[in-house]
This record gives structure tokens, C-alpha cells and sequence, in this order.
């Protein structure tokens, strides 16, 4: 009840947003998924430590693990997401998705990066900071799939800066790979159900050093794909601890 009471509330908040701005613009919507991903970290009992500084300009790229990649992110900074276009009618999900603005690319359709990359220069000119995870599917969080490198070509044309980050998962009634993990075969609602159950689970988001276009997108793919897999090695850093509120 919870859950959809918070649902429900989201859904209001953002109609109020809309009818007071009279508008709907992507900087809007990545502050309003920034203001509620604070707040459905809290619901979900999920604490975030942050190491490093995220991006202020340019394009943010992850690995991917799970749905809750996206909260982790966005309660951070506000970012705008590209993600595949299945996303838009996931229930609930895909509704927020909408709402803040992401960016789906149809992936079966190879013209369409061409359609992406534009909106995501589009963005970034604009200063709003694009998200994306360039491995195209999650994973049990252990691994890290090659990055496909076709949406770095706008920051190497234009010499954007593109920062890396880690994210990793804990906790101690369950297995991340089963419980938090959204990857393989699995179902939405009984996935959600599961992770809904859990007392606690502790997340960590490490940012690296910032690569700068001009070198190739295959190159530019190839060194945040590896500095990404090096902070998957845990090892002592400043941090700072968020409490959604």
C-alpha cells in the first residue's frame, strides 16, 4: 500500500509541476526525478554513499545492475537517461521514465542512433548532463559487458568531457544477483516484491576522472569501459553518505 500510496503521490507532484510551470522542459523533469529519487531511496530503505564528484556538464555513463541505478544516480544530480524504448511501457517504471525526460532509443533499428545522438547533443548544449550505460543490458553487478561505443560519437565530435562511475550493491538478508539485480529472464513484479522485503540494502556510487573527446568513440568506449572495471575493485576513498529525506 505503501508503494502505490507513493505512486500515487509521485504522479500528483508531477501534474502540480506541469500545471505550475505551464511547461515541461527535460531540465524540469531531470529536478523532478532528482527531488523523488531522494525520496524513493528512502522508501526502499536503500543507503547511498557517494565517492567522488559527479559531473556538472557533459555525459555520465555507469555500469548497469539494476532499476535502481537510475535513483542512485538521479538523486545525486539531476541527469537526463537514455534508455532502451521497452522501458516506456514497463508499468509504473516506464511512466517515471517519461516523465523525466529520458531519451528511448529504439535499439533494433540502427538509424536510430543517429536520432538519440542529436537529442543527446541537444542536452548537453543545453547544460543538462546525459546519462547512459553503454554495456546496452545489466548484469548480476560481478561482471561488466563490453561498452558499445555508437552513442559516444556526439562527445567525441565535440570534445565533451564523459565521466565514469561505479555502482555496487550490498546487503545481508539476500544475494544482490538474485534480489537486486534486474538481469537475464527475470520479472518485474515479483523482483520488486522481493527487493521490497529486504531490511536494508547499501549502495555505492564511485565517480572517476572525466575523458575528454577527440580521440575516437572506439577508443573513448574502450577507456571508460576500463576505468569503470578497475572501480569494481573495492579500495579505501573519501566518501559521503546521502540520507534520502
Amino acid at each position: 500500500m505503501m508503494l502505490l500510496f507513493c505512486c500515487v503521490f509521485s504522479a500528483l507532484s508531477a501534474a502540480g509541476w506541469r500545471f505550475l510551470t505551464g511547461r515541461w522542459s527535460r531540465k524540469h523533469r531531470a529536478e523532478w526525478l532528482h527531488l523523488w529519487a531522494r525520496k524513493l531511496l528512502c522508501f526502499l530503505n536503500i543507503r547511498a554513499v557517494y565517492r567522488g564528484l559527479p559531473p556538472g556538464n557533459g555525459i555520465l555513463v555507469s555500469n548497469h545492475v539494476s532499476y535502481l541505478d537510475i535513483l542512485l544516480l538521479s538523486a545525486r544530480h539531476p541527469l537526463v537517461f537514455v534508455a532502451k524504448s521497452e522501458v516506456s511501457r514497463w508499468p509504473f517504471f516506464g511512466w517515471s521514465a517519461q516523465c523525466a525526460g529520458t531519451i528511448f532509443i529504439r535499439r533494433a533499428q540502427k538509424s536510430d542512433v543517429h536520432r538519440v545522438s542529436l537529442e543527446i547533443a541537444s542536452m548537453v548544449k543545453a547544460g543538462i548532463v546525459v546519462c547512459f550505460f553503454p554495456e546496452g543490458s545489466s548484469t548480476s553487478g560481478k561482471e561488466l559487458l563490453p561498452f558499445r561505443s555508437a552513442l559516444f560519437q556526439p562527445a567525441d565530435e565535440n570534445l565533451w568531457l564523459v565521466t565514469p562511475a561505479c555502482i555496487t550493491y550490498s546487503l545481508k538478508d539476500g544475494r544482490v544477483e538474485d534480489d537486486v539485480a534486474y538481469w537475464r529472464d527475470m520479472v518485474l513484479a515479483p523482483h520488486l516484491c522481493r527487493l521490497l522485503s529486504k531490511q536494508q540494502i547499501d549502495a555505492s556510487v564511485t565517480y572517476g576522472h572525466a575523458i575528454a573527446g577527440g580521440i575516437g568513440r572506439k577508443q573513448m568506449a574502450n577507456a571508460l569501459e576500463d576505468a569503470i572495471r578497475r572501480m569494481l575493485i573495492p579500495g579505501p576513498s573519501n566518501s559521503v553518505s546521502v540520507q534520502a529525506n
